[in-house]
């Protein structure tokens, strides 16, 4: 019998400021935003608080034109939606850009609209309109800069690396476009973390320019916290930090920003995942569901959000077999939103109809949920504060939390808590995950500098060699740029400049022709795709029985199925997946989530991937886990174009985040993909502090 205690969080309020616009008016810390000198600016509010318009009423003030970036794509899909309703109460024009029925893009002769760009991987499918990706880009780009009209672009990070790096036709003319905004708006700063974080503020920083002089102010929409605001503290002088404290009961010229939700608290010191676990989430988001709530307009009566995509599958088909049992089981009811269903077949929210929705951290940004019932497990701040958000937000709310005993156990203690004692409790309680953002400024990170170097440098791509080719020489003048841009980083007293290494052009260009640079500029992304694997997935209550997406390598062990390649299936892979992998690329085919493996590594004792950074290849490194097709599997998607580090280090309690497999006979694990560099760094971090010691 699970172990629960209970407690209630009251309801927040945020006070109004006098200042109107259109039919909106502006809460205090909003206006702060607005009014702030500084340079970048951070707003750490609480979810709900309004942090995106504060952002557009200031660009807008301004007339500058502003680049929006989101994690993930459907946030950035959620937010277009969202500025459109916002700029429309605020009495503004919009003019969002897409191709109409005759195919042509639907700009505007009104000198006043506001133009709206929605450019992802996907969106960018539809504008291309089946001609050139970049040629569509520069296009809608150059345009609505003529125009001379307020614009604002909505994208993700990869988006601006991948025209940075070149793979756009056009990128030139796209990079220079990209020049021409003023203001860079990034969202969720705090998701970013490792060899993420670290490109995307080498890229932030060269699209400043100058750190003197910088062309682009820089806005952080984020609770910052930790070592990524030292690491801004620390780099930026001129950094301005606005935040706001709900209050705890109302006031004059005050608006609820949450409400009350009653809580049940439910011991677990570990993620979720064995059996047992299914079947008590299952009855829990059942429990909920069967109770009345006081109305029934419900979107998403439950939502169950889980930190294993495999968990929340086996979650969610626990519950349908349930409800199918019981006779109360029709496709609408019980919908995923996580990793394993591509955006395309995601749930439409405005289409449910008091509805379960079961995800992971997919829902935890963005989605304006309008739950009455949650149930959700957290074991890191930053994550419990964003899954706790999505409920209470326009109703009360009663939730299901599993969470580590110390929290539980401090929340207990008192039978209600304000919202911003109940958060506060939450940081001294759970662990705040690193960002790593030492990591940012150390010797280490020279390669993924050099990596992104010769990722900006590439020619053309040749159809004859099928592959792009690099420009060395210009290759290693970028990177002397990109180091200057990015002079002024530093994490307390620890400079990039000081440990970034020899400037020397020779030098540069020895380090840039190793192979690990090259499979680094190769394959790896701002959001970090060298892990990801192209797979055909069975997923419950979509359009057709599979889809076609990419998962973590790392799911595969926790799941049955088989290998193919891509060619076989060519012509269901959607355009976008088409771009990153070709007809001989490895494909695995899921049969079903029951049954995993326990894969250990193997490294032979004179290879290099024991002391540096390495190009995963066999037989230096070998993978088993108890299946012979399984381990022809995972050397197929691995091999020549991933990286590897042994680190002796490693241990079970290692951040989960890490990549990585546990050896096969001796302590440590080999870490892959561009977490290497990471790891490396780590391991000589430690050996410099048991020097001092």
């Amino acid at each position: 019998m699970h172990q629960e205690r209970r407690t209630t969080v009251r309801d927040a309020f945020v006070r109004f400021s006098d200042v109107h616009d259109g039919q909106l008016r502006l809460y205090e810390h909003q206006l702060d935003l607005v009014e702030a000198d500084g340079d970048p600016l951070v707003l750490d509010a609480p979810t709900g608080s309004g942090k995106t318009l504060a952002a557009l009423k200031r660009v807008i003030k301004r007339k500058t034109p502003a680049i929006f970036v989101y994690p993930t794509n459907t946030l950035v899909k959620n937010q277009v939606e969202s500025m459109i309703d916002l700029l429309t109460k605020m009495n503004k024009t919009v003019n969002l850009i897409e191709r109409d029925s005759s195919g042509s893009f639907t700009f505007s002769d009104d000198k006043d609209a506001i133009d709206l760009i929605h450019l992802t991987g996907e969106s960018l499918e539809t504008l291309a309109g089946g001609g050139s990706k970049g040629s569509a880009i520069d296009t809608i780009l150059t345009h609505s800069k003529e125009s001379n009209r307020m614009r604002i672009l909505l994208t993700n990070p990869d988006m601006i690396y991948l025209a940075f790096a070149g793979f756009y036709w056009r990128h030139g003319r796209i990079m220079e476009q990209i020049d021409s905004f003023r203001v860079i708006v990034l969202d969720e700063f705090h998701l970013y973390s490792g060899p993420t974080l670290a490109r995307l503020v080498y890229l932030l920083n060269d699209l400043r320019g100058n750190p003197m002089f910088p062309s682009f102010e820089t806005i952080f929409l984020s609770a910052t916290h930790g070592d990524t605001l030292e690491l801004l503290q620390s780099s930026y002088p001129n950094l301005c930090i606005v935040r706001t404290i709900p209050l705890d009961a109302p006031e004059n010229e005050t608006k609820m920003i949450r409400h009350q939700t009653e809580c049940t608290l439910r011991i677990r010191n570990r993620i979720m995942y064995g059996n047992e676990d299914v079947d008590e989430a299952a009855q829990a988001i059942l429990e909920l569901y069967n109770e009345d709530s006081s109305n029934n307009d419900n979107k998403i009566k439950v939502l169950g959000v889980f930190s294993s995509v495999i968990f929340a599958v086996k979650v969610a088909s626990r519950v349908r077999t349930i409800l199918e049992n019981e006779g109360r089981l029709s496709p609408s009811i019980v919908k995923e939103i996580h990793g394993l269903v591509p955006n395309s077949e995601r749930v439409n929210i405005e289409h449910m109809e008091n509805g379960i929705l079961i995800g992971t951290s997919a829902v935890e940004v963005g989605i304006d949920f309008n739950v009455p019932y949650l149930v959700m497990e957290s074991h890191d701040i930053a994550s419990f504060l964003q899954r706790f958000g999505r409920g209470g937000r326009h109703k009360p709310c009663k939730s299901v939390l599993y969470i580590p005993r110390t929290l539980a156990d401090n929340l207990a203690a008192k039978s209600s808590w304000s919202f911003a004692d109940f958060s506060s409790t939450v940081h001294e309680a759970l662990a705040e995950l690193p960002s790593y953002a030492e990591f940012v400024c150390s010797h280490e990170a020279r390669d993924v500098l050099l990596a992104m170097a010769l990722s900006a440098s590439r020619n053309p791509f040749s159809r004859s060699k099928g592959k792009y080719q690099f420009d060395y020489d210009t290759a290693v003048e970028y990177f002397q740029i990109l180091i200057e841009s990015n002079s002024q980083l530093q994490m307390g007293t620890t400079k990039l400049t000081d440990n970034i290494g020899s400037m020397d052009k020779d030098d540069i260009l020895c380090d840039m022709e190793r192979w690990v640079i090259t499979t680094l500029a190769e394959n790896g992304f701002i959001r970090g795709t060298m892990n990801s694997v192209l797979s055909k997935i069975p997923v419950s209550g979509t359009n057709g029985n599979s889809v076609y997406a990419e998962i973590d390598i790392f799911d595969i062990f926790k799941v049955t199925g088989y290998l193919e390649t891509a060619s076989s299936h060519w012509k269901s892979i959607p355009p976008r997946l088409k771009r990153r992998y070709q007809k001989d690329s490895p494909l695995f085919v899921i049969e079903n989530f029951e049954r995993g493996y326990h894969p250990t590594v193997k490294v032979a004792n004179d290879a290099c991937h024991r002391y540096m950074v390495g190009v995963y290849t066999k037989p230096e490194i070998t993978l088993t886990c108890g299946n012979l097709i399984m381990d022809e599997v995972l050397s197929k998607l691995l091999e020549k174009r991933n990286l590897a580090f042994y680190w002796y280090g490693l241990n079970p309690g290692t951040d989960f985040r890490i990549p990585r497999f546990p050896s096969e006979s001796r302590t440590g694990g080999l870490v892959i993909g561009d977490w290497a560099f990471v790891a490396k760094y780590l391991v000589a971090k430690k050996k410099k502090e048991n020097e001092r010691l």
